[in-house]
């Protein structure tokens, strides 16, 4: 399985929008679609779980300053 970085430069070496996972869960807080940060933590802890899924401290702290700042 090719990693995240390696498909978002393929995919503007083609003219393709790509959006990482972070920049998803930011929309989705934008938009009340994750209204807290239980909501969040637990989404985060179902990736971690259930995909292996990690995210940077930095990624992390951003998405629960996001949903901090929107709730």
């Amino acid at each position: 399985m090719p990693d995240d970085a390696h498909v978002g430069t393929r995919g503007q070496q083609l003219g393709v929008e790509v959006w990482d996972l972070v920049l998803l869960l930011q929309a989705a807080i934008h938009r009340d679609v994750i209204a807290t940060s239980e909501e969040l933590s637990t989404l985060v802890d179902e990736l971690r779980e259930r995909d292996g899924y990690r995210f940077s401290e930095a990624d992390r702290n951003s998405l629960f300053e996001t949903v901090d700042q929107d709730g």
